[in-house]
């Protein structure tokens, strides 16, 4: 089965890259905010908790009741 339309990038794909840009976006921000005048190792691993943080949130909707 050939498909007429050109392989590429769907609506899909485009959002979930426009979404995890403003979760590192939002990352890099609170990491300017909150790093302050640490050492580049320490606003690296403030980077890093902070987009975990975000994606946990966005992805599993923080604290399920169902978890509980």
């Amino acid at each position: 089965m050939d498909s007429a339309a050109p392989p590429g990038l769907s609506l899909v794909t485009v959002c979930s890259l426009l979404a995890c840009c403003l979760q590192v976006l939002a990352a890099v921000l609170l990491t300017h905010r909150y790093g302050g005048q640490s050492s580049a190792e320490d606003r690296w691993v403030l980077l890093w908790l902070f987009y975990d943080v975000i994606v946990h949130l966005t992805l599993v909707g923080g604290a399920s009741s169902s978890s509980l």
